[in-house]
């Protein structure tokens, strides 16, 4: 019997379904995407512009073709992009973070990875998953 839609869309999110295992994920090797222009600060932050391009509608209704965001990395975050070097993976950034600055591992892996997927969702950092 097939299921109907808004069957499908309730068990959408249960823990069965759900994309990567943690272990997959922390073993994941973050990197910097290509593209991106860093320009430190002299409070220890940085600057990351992005360069985009915009879609066909976008250019057809008259907007430039390219444009540009910045975003303000403060010195926690940038600690972690650094790290970002596509050798590293997630577990290791979580234990230099958690001895940096002295928090229990959950704590730690907590901060990291939510902020990780900030600059994924971002597309300042991308991820290599079962290298």
């Amino acid at each position: 019997m097939k299921q109907s839609r808004s069957i499908r869309k309730r068990n959408r999110g249960r823990k069965g379904d759900r994309g990567l295992r943690r272990e997959t994920a922390m073993d994941g090797r973050p990197h910097m995407m290509s593209g991106l222009r860093i320009e430190e600060q002299a409070d220890g932050s940085v600057t990351v512009f992005i360069r985009f391009q915009r879609s066909k509608w976008q250019k057809w209704l008259g907007a430039p073709p390219e444009y540009q965001r910045q975003y303000q990395l403060d010195t926690l975050g940038r600690e972690v992009f650094d790290a970002c070097d596509g050798g590293t993976p997630v577990r290791k950034i979580v234990e230099k973070f958690a001895v940096a600055h002295s928090l229990n591992i959950t704590e730690a892996e907590i901060a990291v990875t939510k902020y990780l997927k900030t600059l994924m969702m971002k597309r300042i950092v991308g991820m290599e998953i079962g290298v």
